[in-house]
């Protein structure tokens, strides 16, 4: 079993997201939470 924590707090400015927060993002077609 893998087990990750991501820290997602925040807005994430400077990741340029615009309105959408960090932890709703996706990575490879996946959301991150």
């Amino acid at each position: 079993m893998n087990i990750a924590v991501i820290f997602a707090g925040g807005t994430g400015k400077r990741m340029h997201s615009g309105a959408i927060p960090k932890q709703f993002l996706e990575l490879h077609g996946k959301p991150l939470i």
